[in-house]
């Protein structure tokens, strides 16, 4: 998910489950996202790497092969519980 509050609020209201990505790690793209996170149930948020693609903007040290995998999961699931 990397929508606006208004179409959050939809998705939610049917019963959708929400996919959170390493992109609200990236703090110009994802900025919006972080007070949306309060409105998504626990039982209702995805944790997602998007691997290969959408390496965490903000993951140190970079991994040689820039690539996401699996493993960063525990840093996105970081920047969600901030």
């Amino acid at each position: 998910f990397t929508g606006s509050g208004p179409q959050l609020k939809s998705y939610l209201e049917l019963a959708l489950a929400i996919g959170i990505t390493g992109w609200i790690c990236d703090e110009r793209r994802g900025a919006h996202l972080v007070p949306l996170m309060r409105e998504i149930p626990a039982d209702r948020l995805l944790l997602e790497t998007d691997g290969p693609y959408l390496l965490p903007r903000d993951l140190q040290p970079k991994p040689a092969t820039r690539r996401n995998e699996p493993v960063y999961l525990p840093h996105i699931a970081a920047a969600v519980a901030r």
